[in-house]
């Protein structure tokens, strides 16, 4: 039980069951002595602390950290009217780590300072539990997304360099009203194949790459695909649009790892996320690219794009991010009869199946994704999905039924139509242009989101992330040593 009294100096204090959250004789000044005490020698973009109960730690939170988004998880609804003290306030719920994510990202996760109000440790204990597990969890989540992106650096960056080296016809896409399915490859797209194809004209159809394959196998033909990864393995779920079916339309981000073939025959619809060097690319090559949001899975992006291209229903087929006994996708599918190879009579299909089916932790990320989206988002979007799915949040499932198919709006299409671009000529002498100035550079400026700080953040995704969290302290000079060797030994 939470009660409310007055401390000797007139400030409201409280207590929980008789133990108080505040100093019953100076709040403030204890709140000042906290923050006073605090260890942090880098520069936090936020600061989150666990149940601040009546927040009398703001003001010096904001007098020591005053570059820094001050935020607070709250365990119980009793100190609301202190709320609007706080840049974020979060509840402590078992998708906390989601919605920290979603609001700060991996890089302001990195750059956050976790902080207990001690006091309510104890008071609260399953309450702060929770919380802490929820902060590590993203922390980790965190860590291995830096991690992934300092690996694949490279390759993107030489991805990026080819899609604007290489990429002939250009298209942009124009809004419709029509209803669109959006089709991955999960082993539920496979019983919705039948009225996928019966019902062909009612709808627009944007496929994921490992989606393309089985749609095509079965005269599925899209009406625009989407590839998003940067990995070698990309290119093989792109295989099938290399002969007769190149004149089917594809959404890429440059980064994405594609085929020459496609890059030079396939219209093209560039994607553009704006935290990243192709957005400087796009800007300087003047090409008009689609806005697109990143990701850890296509389908996230593909379901994204689909909600600004049209103003009509959307459902999605194949999207189950569920591990599955057997196949984990529908056949045929590309990267399936690539590891068919590796098969023998000590390694069988069986054994392979078995070890694919297991607890997948990527899967329980995408889940998470959809499962923590808004209600706006949740409101436009539904999933035809079999039983045995795992539910998306709000998202709501329904049966692969013939009157959902017959009452689809197919009219008003979204449409593609070419852009004017420079020659790819002239976009390698501007690459050349940028990697000479990157080369050459000794120092970075003080504003963290020039293109040179953009180049340096994509290039080397850790080492930058480094040096951003000590600007303006003591050991700026150091990280900025640190990353420009980094630099200097980057071979592009």
């Amino acid at each position: 039980m939470i009660e409310f009294s007055t401390a000797r100096n007139g400030s409201k204090t409280c207590s929980v069951n008789g133990k108080y959250l505040h100093s019953l004789y100076n709040p403030e000044k204890e709140a000042e002595r906290f923050v006073s005490n605090l260890q942090c020698d880098y520069n936090p973009q936020y600061i989150v602390i666990t149940e601040p109960a009546l927040s009398y730690i703001v003001p010096y939170l904001k007098k020591r950290f005053p570059s820094s988004k001050i935020c607070a998880i709250r365990y119980c609804d009793a100190f609301s009217e202190t709320d609007s003290k706080w840049d974020f306030v979060f509840k402590c719920e078992k998708n906390l780590d989601n919605t920290l994510f979603d609001t700060f990202g991996e890089e302001g996760i990195a750059k956050t300072f976790f902080i207990s109000w001690q006091a309510s440790e104890n008071l609260f204990g399953d309450r702060n539990a929770l919380a802490w597990e929820m902060i590590r969890s993203v922390v980790l989540k965190s860590r291995d997304v830096i991690a992934t992106r300092n690996f694949f650096a490279k390759r993107w960056t030489k991805n990026t360099f080819r899609f604007f080296s290489a990429a002939q016809n250009l298209y942009t896409i124009l809004k419709g009203k029509s209803d669109i399915i959006v089709a991955a490859s999960g082993p539920s797209l496979e019983p919705s194949i039948e009225k996928l194809k019966k019902y062909r004209n009612n709808y627009f159809l944007l496929a994921v790459s490992s989606a393309i394959k089985p749609l095509l196998y079965n005269g599925i033909i899209p009406d625009l695909c989407i590839s998003t990864d940067g990995g070698e393995w990309a290119k093989r779920h792109l295989s099938p649009l290399l002969s007769s079916y190149a004149h089917i339309p594809i959404a890429l981000s440059a980064e994405a790892a594609v085929p020459y073939y496609i890059l030079e025959n396939s219209p093209i619809i560039p994607l553009v996320y704006g935290d990243s060097i192709e957005a400087i690319l796009m800007n300087k090559c003047s090409i008009n690219a689609v806005k697109a949001f990143r990701n850890g899975t296509v389908s996230g992006t593909a379901v994204e794009l689909a909600m600004a291209i049209t103003t009509g229903n959307i459902l999605c087929v194949g999207l189950d991010l569920a591990e599955a006994k057997g196949f984990q996708h529908t056949r045929p599918n590309e990267l399936d009869s690539l590891n068919a190879l590796s098969e023998n009579r000590l390694y069988t299909v069986a054994t392979r199946l078995a070890l694919a089916g297991r607890q997948n932790g990527s899967l329980k990320i995408y889940r998470d994704w959809f499962s923590s989206r808004n209600d706006f988002f949740s409101a436009r979007i539904k999933r035809f999905a079999t039983k045995n799915l795992s539910p998306l949040g709000k998202i709501k499932d329904v049966a692969i039924d013939d009157n959902i198919f017959i009452a689809m709006n197919g009219k008003d299409k979204p449409s593609i139509k070419k852009i004017a671009t420079i020659s790819t000529e002239n976009r390698k002498r501007i690459i050349k242009n940028e990697l000479e100035k990157i080369n050459n550079i000794t120092s970075i400026d003080n504003t963290i989101h020039s293109e040179i700080a953009l180049w340096l953040k994509n290039m080397l995704p850790s080492q930058y992330l480094h040096y951003e969290k000590y600007l303006g302290t003591p050991k700026e000079s150091e990280a900025l040593k640190e990353l420009l060797d980094k630099k200097r030994q980057y071979d592009l």
